[in-house]
């Protein structure tokens, strides 16, 4: 029975993410052969009192909003609303809504994008989102395409000193409600919905993206913190060049001279590669694989990542 309750909370897909937490939260030992042994081994670190359920609750909402997202990074333009909490309680009545007790997600496949929790401390305020996205795959065995439906989370994240912004959000699947009809309806699309309710919730004038012309160049010469391995340039010629390699992209020699020739005029349009822990001053045990892409102004984390590795990243290119 504690066994079924356990699976209750802790998604298979997480498994490697909670022994990395267990890993370096101190909690020995944080490995196991099988499924059902990791099961076991959760439950004896509860029963010697090394963890508790509600840790096991907040750390899978912590991986279900932080595990292989797609993040729009901004900065909010007049933030006050924000700065003190009855300021910022006061805005949210006008619009009928209260601030939680606790970040919780509510709805499985809501019906239409639902607000589940706004929450506000000195050092974030939060606000997270939930709807249902859905896509259809092919069954081999009935020779038939399959619906298949998902909850997306999407976490609205501000600095009520700073005024800096995070849109965190699942990848989109093929139908989801952001999309126009067959009668030509018009809709905001997937990100401009939920910036459009960060600056409404939240009060602000306006959302000012980043410079991500000066990111990805920043990054990508950021050798000693990050490992890019697959790399598209534009070229001061208008060529599109595309580079993988095992290891930095920067090794290849032809991608070298390329750079040399093409001097301060190449563009870094997209890449993907490592976080290192190298050189993160502690602020990463492991390596964190991350895509950017600069025409969209986003980032993207396809693993399970925790928290913390994801704001590393996140402050990294913020001091760019």
């Amino acid at each position: 029975m504690k066994d079924e309750h356990i699976k209750k909370i802790v998604s298979f897909g997480h498994h490697e993410a909670i022994k990395h937490w267990l890993k370096i939260n101190g909690i020995r030992p944080f490995t196991a052969a099988t499924e059902n042994d990791f099961y076991q081994l959760l439950l004896k670190h509860i029963g010697e009192g090394k963890l508790q359920y509600d840790q096991l609750r907040r750390l899978t909402l912590e991986l279900n909003e932080y595990g292989q997202k797609r993040v729009y990074i901004g900065k909010l333009i007049d933030f006050k609303t924000i700065q003190l909490r009855q300021r910022f309680e006061n805005h949210l009545k006008l619009s009928g809504e209260n601030l939680s007790a606790i970040p919780e997600r509510k709805l499985d496949k809501p019906a239409r994008p639902h607000l589940d929790y706004i929450c506000w401390s000195t050092q974030e305020v939060r606000i997270g989102y939930s709807e249902t996205h859905s896509e259809e795959k092919p069954d081999k065995a009935t020779r038939t395409w399959i619906k298949h439906e998902q909850t997306n989370y999407i976490t609205i994240s501000a600095n009520p000193s700073s005024g800096a912004v995070s849109i965190i959000m699942d990848a989109p699947l093929e139908t989801h409600p952001h999309q126009g009809t067959y009668r030509g309806e018009e809709v905001l699309g997937y990100l401009p919905y939920y910036r459009a309710k960060a600056i409404e919730l939240l009060g602000v004038e306006h959302i000012k993206s980043l410079d991500f012309i000066k990111i990805s160049k920043g990054i990508a010469h950021d050798h000693e913190r990050f490992e890019r391995m697959r790399a598209v340039d534009l070229t001061k010629g208008n060529s599109r060049i595309t580079t993988v390699r095992r290891g930095e992209v920067t090794k290849d020699p032809a991608y070298t001279a390329g750079e040399k020739v093409d001097g301060d005029q190449r563009v870094y349009e997209a890449f993907g590669g490592y976080w290192l822990p190298e050189g993160s001053e502690n602020g990463l045990q492991r390596r964190i694989y991350m895509n950017l892409n600069r025409q969209e102004e986003i980032v993207q984390f396809p693993g399970i990542n925790l928290a913390r590795e994801v704001e590393y990243a996140i402050s990294r290119i913020r001091a760019i």
